[in-house]
């Protein structure tokens, strides 16, 4: 009796572990960005016959880009300090990044009342036209171009291709 109930149980075992062969993998999919990863684990299931399919994945992330430099195109002064525009190159920055760069420049020059961030030399003298009398070309320039500005020494706006991260003050 012993015998015959340790060979039930060791094909019950042995037909679960047939069974558990069916179901999908958990795996793990990760990036060309350091530190970066993320677990999926999908199942699906359909009337017939057992099928996975595991999703194919793109990551999403972008590796922060330093701001390496600046270039002064026009520099003036008013009473409550300097105003600059800038150019930087041309990258596939992030808001951070460039968070990190006006913050930087802010806090290591003297006097910034106005700090203007663009990668497009022409785009500069666009920027500086007043808004109402641009052309079409000037304000496509303004808008891909023009990145990020400090006004009153310390409230940053994103523009252009950033607008969509809004502003804030430094040091806050």
């Amino acid at each position: 009796m012993r015998r015959s109930l340790i060979v039930m149980t060791a094909a019950c075992l042995a037909l679960t572990a047939c069974d558990r062969a069916a179901e999908p993998e958990l795996t793990t999919t990760t990036s060309g960005v350091p530190e970066v990863a993320s677990s999926i684990a999908t199942e699906t299931t359909e009337a017939g016959p057992d099928t996975t399919a595991a999703p194919e994945t793109t990551p999403t992330t972008q590796a922060r880009v330093a701001v390496d430099g600046y270039e002064v195109q026009v520099a003036t002064t008013q009473d409550e300090g300097r105003v600059l525009w800038v150019t930087i190159a041309p990258e596939d920055y992030t808001d951070r990044d460039l968070e990190d760069f006006v913050g930087g420049v802010v806090d290591s020059e003297d006097a910034i009342w106005e700090f203007h961030v663009l990668d497009d030399v022409a785009a500069v003298d666009a920027v500086r036209v007043p808004e109402a009398d641009r052309t079409e070309e000037e304000q496509q320039l303004v808008d891909d171009h023009y990145l990020v500005s400090v006004t009153e020494g310390n409230v940053v706006t994103f523009r252009g291709p950033f607008e969509s991260a809004g502003s804030f003050v430094l040091g806050s």
